[in-house]
């Protein structure tokens, strides 16, 4: 690693430029795709990769919730009174990746 001043505004650099490159490259792919597909096809491709890129965000913070909640249950003296959540989250994520995975 280079040191200084001089180090720190070439690794600077080096970022900015890959970020900027890596958004060009993105928005040449979308420009390409938008010729390619048309008008309907490159929306609903659009709307697949807003709901592959964001998706994550659907449970809204339910996961992270129950992270803090569950485990204290599990250890306290209120163990027999606590059962195990039941919905249909695993079954749901196998045929969601299901669903995104096959081909078209």
């Amino acid at each position: 690693m280079s040191g200084g001043r001089s180090g720190f505004i070439r690794q600077s650099l080096g970022v900015a430029s890959s970020q900027y490159l890596a958004r060009a490259v993105l928005l040449v792919r979308g420009l390409v795709a938008a010729a390619a597909l048309g008008p309907v096809a490159f929306g609903a491709w659009n709307a697949l990769t807003l709901i592959l890129d964001y998706g994550s965000y659907a449970s809204l913070g339910a996961i992270q919730g129950l992270d803090l909640v569950l485990p204290p249950l599990r250890r306290s003296a209120a163990r027999r009174r606590w059962r195990a959540p039941r919905w249909p989250a695993p079954g749901g994520s196998r045929w969601s990746a299901a669903l995104c995975s096959r081909s078209p």
